[in-house]
């Protein structure tokens, strides 16, 4: 073999491996919902490693994240800001890496970490799910300690704002305000005039993006010279050089154009000349063909496209709606386009698209959105919880409102320690689905079993039972959870344990985790040595519905 071509064949495996890296995520991807990252639970067990296991349960290898990407309070008290625990500040964020694509926003609160680091998030979509305003595709606030914040290949926030305010470290501030190049990350800015705005907010105008950040630079003590980056760092015409952070992966990912009239280029690999990436790319790519690092509209199969190919669409030729071979169909889930719709997910009800929730006016049957029939109605009552600790009147109004589905944007605790009534227990009877993270608590100081929770089916985040006795779980009409914590739990009877229903939502959710902890069974008394395995059965101690089915 010649030297040009062994040359030539080298150029082409490191042209494949490019193409290969930077490929836009597929139907094989791992999606995930609303990502919420916290230290919460850190002051019940006071455990670095216990507390890194959690946050990697919490991400679980999620790469496209169609919601929000939510960390906060680690490491710092959420109300005083004061420091939790020094141990945290160590800790690695390596179960963030991931992330890939987030398809609302990225929000960042009142962190004390040394670092924390997204190394392959590419792109932020900022879409509003919740019809907010105003609002941020990317926000970071209320973080007075030193953290080095690093997004080495993010290189597109496609609409949204940007606002960095309130209490931040100076070298936070420092770098994100004067060693990132925001406009070469938004995708829909038509004009660049910055402004000052009061006397403690900068914002940036560009077009209908802008940076509202808290400007220290009116003290003249702070940004009074270039934070440092490391000398690997893109470096502007004017000089300046982009980076996050001073450390080897803390530069800012560069794909503009600097001699093509284009919005990202990538150098041909051959030639060296700067080329033009194709229109359908999002913040950049490596190669002409197929080398989109994100995709602008959907991505089918890892191929930019403009939309996943439905059920049903118009024939231009003949100016009828017509349907597709069933093979060929796709389900669309924000920009991905996948064959059938995994759990968390549900199907709409045209089949068309996989979504987080049902609109109000359908209920998840098998996994589809199904319209609720006028005579059973009922069934699809939808109350929204505002509240993360379940109080008497809480439990009273859900109950007044005859609510089956319950919703929350995060997570909801039930511990009998906050009621007074077990009657605020006996509310979770109506209780069919649940939208956010459950958590069950001490129960046992107002009822001796779980039978409140015959009727649930779906919670669609995790679901925690937890420091309470009681002789079964009353899980037998439970279909899905994300995961499943059993924690200190007593009194079990063994023949009444679930194990049935676990195994049904296993062969339904792939990515289905169970975590037990400190959980042990009654084996010498006369009700657990007696129970069968039969959920229609009643014991002679009154305990109906056990649910090993």
């Amino acid at each position: 073999m010649t030297l040009r071509l062994r040359l030539l064949t080298l150029q082409l495996l490191l042209l494949a491996a490019s193409a290969s890296a930077s490929q836009p995520l597929g139907s094989s991807s791992r999606l995930c919902k609303t990502v919420y990252i916290s230290s919460r639970e850190y002051r019940t067990h006071r455990n670095i490693s216990r507390l890194h296991a959690e946050l990697q349960a919490s991400v679980d290898g999620c790469q496209y994240v169609h919601g929000d990407v939510i960390i906060q309070n680690i490491g710092a008290d959420s109300v005083t800001e004061e420091p939790i625990d020094e141990a945290i500040r160590g800790l690695q964020t390596d179960f963030l890496d991931s992330i890939i694509e987030i398809s609302g926003r990225l929000v960042i609160k009142r962190i004390n970490l040394e670092r924390i680091s997204l190394r392959n998030l590419r792109a932020i979509r900022g879409y509003n799910l919740e019809n907010t305003s105003p609002f941020f595709a990317m926000e970071v606030f209320q973080s007075k300690y030193p953290v080095k914040l690093e997004l080495p290949q993010l290189s597109a926030i496609l609409q949204g704002d940007v606002r960095i305010i309130g209490n931040l470290h100076a070298d936070l501030y420092c770098y994100l305000s004067r060693r990132i190049n925001w406009p070469s990350l938004f995708q829909s800015h038509s004009s660049r005039t910055p402004q000052q705005f009061n006397d403690n907010v900068e914002i940036m105008t560009l077009g209908d993006q802008q940076i509202n950040v808290s400007d220290y630079a009116a003290t003249e003590k702070v940004c009074t010279s270039l934070p440092a980056c490391n000398s690997s760092c893109h470096t502007e015409k004017s000089g300046r050089q982009l980076c996050w952070s001073d450390s080897p992966g803390g530069c800012q990912s560069f794909h503009g154009c600097l001699v093509r009239p284009c919005r990202n280029c990538f150098r041909h690999p051959y030639t060296g000349n700067e080329e033009c990436c194709e229109s359908d790319c999002l913040g950049g790519c490596s190669n002409k063909s197929d080398g989109c690092f994100s995709c602008r509209d959907v991505s089918l199969d890892g191929v930019c496209k403009g939309n996943c190919p439905m059920k049903t669409d118009l024939n231009p030729g003949t100016n009828k709606i017509e349907t597709r071979n069933s093979s060929t169909t796709m389900k669309r889930v924000g920009n991905i386009c996948v064959k059938q719709c995994e759990m968390p997910f549900v199907t709409s009800s045209n089949d068309k698209y996989c979504v987080s929730e049902c609109p109000l006016t359908e209920i998840p049957v098998n996994g589809i959105c199904t319209r609720c029939a006028a005579k059973h109605q009922s069934a699809c009552e939808t109350c929204t919880v505002d509240t993360l600790i379940m109080s008497d009147k809480v439990a009273q109004a859900l109950k007044n409102g005859n609510c089956t589905i319950w919703r929350t944007d995060s997570s909801l605790d039930i511990n009998s320690e906050k009621l007074n009534s077990s009657a605020s227990l006996e509310t979770l009877e109506f209780l069919r689905i649940f939208y956010g993270r459950l958590f069950i608590k001490r129960t046992d100081r107002l009822v001796d079993n779980l039978r409140f929770l015959r009727n649930l089916k779906f919670v669609s985040n995790n679901f925690g039972i937890m420091m309470l006795h009681t002789r079964y779980l009353g899980l037998a009409s439970l279909r899905y959870a994300k995961a499943l914590w059993l924690i200190k739990i007593s009194g079990l009877c063994e023949a009444w344990y679930p194990s049935r229903t676990i195994r049904q939502i296993t062969e339904v959710t792939k990515e289905f985790t169970i975590g037990t902890r400190e959980i042990s069974f009654d084996n010498t008394s006369e009700v657990c040595r007696n129970a069968v395995c039969d959920p229609s059965a009643a014991t002679s101690a009154g305990d109906p519905d056990p649910t090993c089915a």
